[in-house]
This record gives structure tokens, sequence and C-alpha cells, in this order.
């Protein structure tokens, strides 16, 4: 009877984190780490165990874990979220006419009014036996959001009314398995069904560099699914640490039909694949330190990484096979953070994430609607044991301010423009081991 209960829990509240899940952005489109625990120290966690959350980060985690549940909600304000273009001169009067995409001169500051996403996860884990475990956890691995009270088709001849901005909202239902290997080491799958949630309103200006004016902007939230893989590895180390490496696959999404004239390949927008490696290394008796690298592909995924200069230079307008995209790089993020033990009921932890920035200065064209800037989160938490068998974590996140600037392209109207984003976070989890 208690095992029914708790699945029937399991369910409800698993159902009430899917449709409650929103968007961030950290390193880049991705959440810079998965967990109150994992977050405290920067995001570092690839070869801990120590909560659900940390199958997110590496599925083998499952198989040192007793049997557990987290519940988990924070709030996420990406606040200073703005741009600033200057010196926007293409003339609709001049030798070529009304200009292609933004009509006339264009010269505005914005700052995003929507700054304060929650951001709730669930996590369940149980054992099979001594040697193997799964679990079920749903998560958000990131997004981007952007809401601006302007429009950039808002001169003649488009006339555009409305708030300009767009909105990714990425979740992911994962059921895992994991088993001992012998020799200390383990390794866990984690198979997802991911999914994508997208709107875009006033964009009517890029009506001209589109392959499909129907299915560019303000067509409502559409909806994408895939299927996500996650496989990991962990295994000790000779002084008493551990250390840990997982790999997520590409997801290959289907398409947003609605924005099928925005996103490369008639609406495709898939998933980045990323590498984690990293340790855990004890310093003294109740100290542990942690440092993880991690990579993000954007290059594999066309509407992130593809040249806005494809339609720019080559006419290949947005939406058409193998067109434009956001124009961004992969990345290397480093985060590192150390865990201290201070009772057997309080632990504390601090931490850095350092990530590389995915905007490059000549594709700027789109970075007003991802504003991608941040590049370095401060970070510190706490663990109070309230019993042998719960526990409350919470998590603070600072991402420093920072502005970049590039070249808006000539066939846009030219000028400078400069992106700016500063973010905070804070995350309540509760823990109760079965």
């Amino acid at each position: 009877m208690i095992t029914i209960k708790r699945g029937v829990t399991v369910a409800a509240l698993a159902l009430g984190v899917a449709q409650a899940m929103p968007a961030l952005a950290t390193n880049g489109t991705n959440s810079e780490g998965f967990g109150p625990k994992d977050r405290g120290m920067g995001g570092a966690g690839v070869a801990r165990a120590t909560e659900t959350q940390s199958i997110v980060n590496n599925p083998a985690a499952v198989v040192a874990l007793p049997a557990r549940m987290d519940i988990a909600l924070g709030l996420f304000s990406p606040n200073n979220r703005g741009f600033e273009l200057e010196g926007n001169n293409l003339d609709p009067d001049g030798p070529t006419g009304p200009a292609p995409v933004f009509p006339g001169a264009f010269d505005q500051s914005q700052t995003s009014d929507k700054d304060i996403f929650p951001i709730p996860f669930f996590g369940y884990s149980s054992r099979i036996d001594d040697d193997s475990a799964w679990a079920f956890t749903v998560s958000a691995l990131g997004g981007l959001n952007t809401n601006y009270g302007t429009n950039f088709g808002s001169k003649a001849p488009v006339n555009a009314t409305g708030d300009t901005g767009v909105d990714l909202r990425q979740m992911f239902l994962g059921a895992t398995y994991g088993a001992r290997l012998g020799n200390g080491m383990a390794w866990g799958v984690t198979l997802s069904y991911d999914l994508q949630q997208f709107e875009a309103k006033g964009l009517q200006a890029f009506a001209g560099a589109t392959s499909d004016a129907d299915a560019l902007t303000d067509e409502g939230s559409d909806t994408s699914t895939g299927i996500g893989l996650k496989l990991g590895l962990q295994g000790e180390l000779a002084n008493g640490g551990t250390w840990g490496a997982s790999y997520r696959f590409k997801s290959e999404m289907s398409e947003f039909d609605s924005y099928a004239g925005l996103f490369p390949n008639q609406g495709e927008l898939d998933i980045a694949p990323t590498i984690t490696l990293g340790v855990a290394l004890p310093v003294g008796d109740d100290m542990t330190l942690a440092i993880d690298y991690h990579y993000i592909d954007y290059e594999q995924v066309d509407a992130i990484s593809n040249s806005t200069s494809i339609f720019t230079d080559d006419l290949i307008p947005f939406g058409a096979d193998d067109g434009p995209g956001f124009g961004w790089k992969s990345i290397s993020v480093l985060k590192a953070g150390v865990e201290w033990e201070t009772s057997e009921m309080m632990t504390w932890r601090a931490g850095i994430n350092i990530g590389e920035d995915p905007l490059q200065s000549d594709e700027f064209s789109t970075a007003f609607l991802v504003p991608a800037t941040s590049t370095t989160h401060l970070a510190g938490g706490f663990t109070r044991k309230l019993d042998a068998t719960t526990e409350i974590t919470g998590v603070w996140v600072h991402t420093l301010k920072r502005e970049e600037s590039g070249d808006f392209a000539l066939a846009f109207g030219g000028g400078d423009l400069s992106v700016d984003m500063e973010q905070n976070f804070i995350e309540i989890g509760y823990g109760k081991l079965f």
C-alpha cells in the first residue's frame, strides 16, 4: 500500500513540474548546473552523487544514491537584459528602394520587462538491488526569454505594433538505469522525452528576410518534441576522491511548424550535445573540492550556429534549408566549488562558474533576441538536515553583469548593437530518504 501511494504521489508531482517548466539562460541556453547542491558549487558535480538532480548531470550517479525523492523550486531573475542600437541608417528612399528588412533609421535602447521565472524540479530514485538502481526526473535544461516594449518594424511601410521578443522553454522527462561495473566504477544511461515550447512576437520587420512570412512571428506558442540520450560513468580515485564523465547526444527535435519561416530547415531547433568531465577530491575530513569541465557543442545545431550572413551575403532567407541562425560558437565552461560540512546537521557550499561567450562580434544582428552575454557566475548554498531522513537545501547564484557590442548587418541598416544581462537565481530544495 505504501509503495502504491508513493507511486501516485510521484506521478502527481512530476505532472505538476512538467506543466510549470519555464525558461532560463546561463551558459548560453543551458543551465549552469542541476540541483541546489551542485549549483552551490558552481554547477560542478559530474563526479558526485548527492541528490536526484545529480542524475541529470551524470546518469551513473543513480548507483550511489539511496532511495530518495527531491523537490526543488527556484526563482530565476535575468534582470537588466537589454540592448542599444546606434547608427542604424538604412534609407527607405535610397537607390535600392525601401529597406529590405528594417524600414528607415532605427536607434533605440530597450530593457526586457519580464524578470521573474519559477524553475521547478522533481526527482525520485530507487534501488533495484545492491548493484543497480533506477530513477525518474523532470528537469529543465534551459531556454531564452526577451520581451521588449518596441517593434523593429514600427516605421513605414511595415507600420507594425506590439512588443518584440522570444520565449524558449526546454523540459526533460528522464528515465535512468545504472549499475556497478566493478573496481569502484559504475555506469548509467538516461533516456528522456524532450519537450520544447517556443513563441516569437514583433518580428514583422524580418518579413523581407524569410522564406515564409506566414510562419515567422506572432503565431502563438508552438511545441517541438524529441528523444534524448545521455550516458555517464563514475569511479573511485586512490586518494578517496571520485571522477565522473557524461555525454549527452544531440537531440533531433521535430520542427516548429508555426515558425518554419524563422528557424533553418523549416522550423528546426535541435538540442546541442554536451560532454562533462570532472573530479571530486577530499580536502581534510570535512571538505570536498569539485572541478568540472563542460563543453556545449552549439555548432552542431544549425538554428544556433548558422551565420546571419547566410542571408546578408548569400540571400538565403530565414527558414530555408541551411538558412541563417544566431551565429553562436561552441563554448567551454569551467565549474569549481567547495563543500564544507561544519557539523553533522549543517553543510555549506561556495562555487564559481566561468564560461565562454557564445556570441561573436560579427554575428550580432539577432543578439537583441538572445542576449546570452553571461560568463561569470558566483554561487553559495547550504544543506540543513532536519532529521536522519529529511533535509532542506538552499542556493543563491549571481551572474555578473556583462555588456558586449557587435556589428548590426548592413542589409538591416548597419550600426552598432550592444546587449547586456545580469542574473540572480534562488532555489530551495527538499530531500526525503526512504
